[in-house]
């Protein structure tokens, strides 16, 4: 997997990274072939934003998370992350066993 980060209107933090890089190896196991990922992590005045996108599989999953704490943004927006493709897999698993059973 391919991950690209921005940091907006804050330091580059390696720790940061890294957790972001961990959850993000975590998700990758849900994904059949390989992805790109771009993190966005921000601060606006007392928000931290944490934006993930992955482009893969002929798809695109956004999520968005604003929190006090940008670890608990990165928790929050992956676990969106996780869902989404979880769901995402599950029509395509649906889809393709409804073609098998028709045949």
């Amino acid at each position: 997997m391919l991950i690209s980060f921005t940091f907006r209107h804050m330091d580059s933090n390696d720790g940061m990274r890294e957790y972001a890089k961990q959850k993000l190896m975590k998700i990758k196991k849900y994904m059949d072939s390989p992805a790109e990922a771009h993190v966005v992590l921000s601060v606006e005045k007392f928000r931290n934003i944490a934006e993930v996108t992955i482009k893969g599989e002929g798809v695109s999953i956004n999520g968005e998370e604003r929190s006090d704490d940008m670890y608990s943004a990165i928790d929050n927006v992956m676990d969106k992350i996780g869902r989404q493709i979880k769901r995402h897999r599950g029509k395509i698993r649906r889809h393709k066993s409804g073609q098998v059973a028709e045949r």
